[in-house]
């Protein structure tokens, strides 16, 4: 396993809060914000739903908005697969 002797600087960390910080202060919307996040878990939600099913699906799929991945449902287990 590689060292990384500044862990929160290499990854990018330290400017990441340093920019929140900046934009709150200054009154002002992130680069990255509420709706980036949602994006996200929009895209990794789906994703869940595509292995679940064993085949792609379109985005964004239907009933999205009421699917809940076997993981969190208590269905899945690792060590079952």
């Amino acid at each position: 396993m590689p060292v990384v002797s500044n862990e929160a600087d290499a990854y990018g960390y330290t400017a990441e809060n340093r920019h929140m910080v900046q934009s709150f202060l200054a009154g002002k919307r992130p680069e990255e914000n509420f709706s980036d996040g949602v994006n996200v878990t929009e895209l990794l939600m789906t994703a869940y739903m595509s292995a679940e099913q064993d085949k792609t699906i379109p985005f964004p799929p239907p009933d999205l908005d009421t699917f809940i991945p076997a993981v969190a449902r208590g269905e899945w287990n690792p060590k079952e697969s």
